[in-house]
C-alpha cells in the first residue's frame, strides 16, 4: 500500500507513515503520538533491532472545509 507520492525524494517535513521502534518490554518505553518523536519512529525500516517491538503508523490527512461567503 502507498502513502502519499511513491516517487518523492525528499523528506517531508511531517511524516504520513512511519516505523515506531519500542525501547521497552511489550511495546512499552515511550507515549509519543506516532510519527512524531525523531529518535523511535523511521520512514523506512529502524536502523538497528527493536527489543520492545516495532509498529507501523499510517497516518490519514485532516481536510479543514471553509465556506466563504460574500455579502
Amino acid at each position: 500500500m502507498f502513502v502519499g507520492d511513491p516517487l518523492r525524494k525528499a523528506k517531508l517535513y511531517k511524516m504520513q507513515s512511519c516505523f515506531r521502534c519500542y525501547s521497552g518490554p511489550n511495546f512499552g518505553g515511550d507515549n509519543a503520538a506516532p510519527c512524531s518523536d525523531s529518535r523511535l519512529d523511521f520512514e523506512g525500516f529502524p536502523p538497528s533491532p527493536c527489543l520492545g517491538g516495532i509498529r507501523s503508523n499510517i497516518l490519514y490527512p485532516t481536510y479543514v472545509f471553509r465556506i466563504h461567503c460574500n455579502s
